[in-house]
């Protein structure tokens, strides 16, 4: 979701009509604004990007750790993407296919 809003300035301290001066000086701020929420956005993706690796590096010591069955390595990582994305419940349906040659 992106929100996109006008910049307003309104009532000015000495009521007067802002001068072309005190627009080239918020004109100015609004840069810096800019670039402040952008890199805001930067490091709110960074965190993200540095939490998916840490996902990605925990499943895998997960399979590594533990191969004595599949069902169970399913079970851990099913438990462990259950607190990840905060639910109350992670479900895997499973169909057994038989190959006949």
């Amino acid at each position: 979701m992106e929100v996109i809003t006008p910049p307003e300035v309104i009532n000015k301290q000495n009521d007067g009509p802002f001068t072309a001066n005190d627009e080239k000086v918020f004109a100015s701020y609004l840069q810096f604004c800019g670039i402040g929420l952008r890199n805001a956005q930067l490091y709110e993706r960074s965190q993200l990007e540095v939490k998916r690796n840490q996902v990605l590096l925990d499943l895998a010591r997960m399979v590594f750790e533990e191969q004595s069955t599949i069902e169970f390595m399913v079970l851990r990582i099913l438990t462990h993407t259950q607190s990840l994305i905060r639910c109350q419940r992670v479900q895997v349906n499973t169909s057994i296919f038989f190959i006949v040659q």
